[in-house]
């Protein structure tokens, strides 16, 4: 009966809660999609970034997928403030444009770069025909089945630079490109110090050629330390989500 009404109605949209947050109109593809319990296993830094963000007037966004932390966040920072989301992979964006629309929401803006150490026309990006949180940079995704694609790539330091922006919190979720984005960001982070919600990938990491190793001298290197969601000191050689943030 569902993919009757889908067929009959291609437009049509479902109303879904993100955590605690919304409800959001979401593309009928997500109908079934647990998004209520978003925020637990990998994700689990989900509602204290979003609770971080509140008030704030920059924010970005970095692997944004479908919008799950960017319709939340568009929903608590400052009414003059701003999200800049980032989402490279073309299916994920679709969503994302679309849920931006459905939901009336304009403190959003997308940008379909990569972000990385330095700033280049051409890097390879294995991403899903669909939409999917895994697309990434590394050669993992090949065995995944994804297409190789080619995508240009920016860094926050001159995307920020070239706008004006202080960024006052950054989530970083990219599938093991982590180090390369906080290499080309160190300008904007000495400047601004802001708070980062990053996710760590250590076999994406190391399939592009760096370690948790030198991701941990680039934190300390920051004069940023690194800790789990209870304010504990931690090293960042685990999949999963870690608050960095200055000393």
């Amino acid at each position: 009966m569902y993919r009757c009404l889908i067929i009959l109605f291609p437009k049509l949209n479902v109303s879904k809660k993100i955590g605690p947050y919304g409800p959001f109109k979401l593309n009928r593809r997500f109908a079934f999609s647990n998004f209520d319990a978003w925020g637990g296993n990998h994700n689990r830094g989900f509602e204290y970034c979003i609770e971080t963000a509140r008030g704030m007037s920059c924010v970005l966004d970095i692997g944004a997928h479908i919008g799950l932390v960017t319709l939340p966040l568009s929903q608590v920072i400052s009414e003059s403030g701003k999200v800049y989301s980032f989402e490279p992979a073309t299916a994920n964006q679709t969503y994302l444009i679309q849920h931006l629309a459905s939901n009336h929401i304009d403190n959003v803006e997308v940008i379909t770069d990569l972000v990385g150490e330095n700033s280049l026309e051409s890097v390879e990006f294995f991403e899903s025909s669909n939409d999917s949180g895994m697309n990434t940079i590394a050669l993992i995704g090949s065995r995944r089945g994804y297409d190789l694609t080619q995508k240009r790539q920016i860094t926050l330091d001159k995307f920020c630079d070239e706008r004006n922006l202080s960024p006052q919190l950054i989530k970083i979720d990219t599938e093991g490109a982590e180090v390369g984005i906080l290499k080309g960001a160190v300008n904007i982070i000495h400047l601004h110090k802001p708070i980062i919600f990053l996710s760590v990938h250590p076999q994406h990491i190391t399939q592009l050629g760096s370690t948790v190793e030198e991701l941990e001298r680039l934190i300390e290197n920051l004069n940023y330390k690194v800790t789990d969601l209870d304010g504990k000191l931690v090293r960042p050689v685990e999949l999963t989500e870690y608050i960095v943030c200055p000393k």
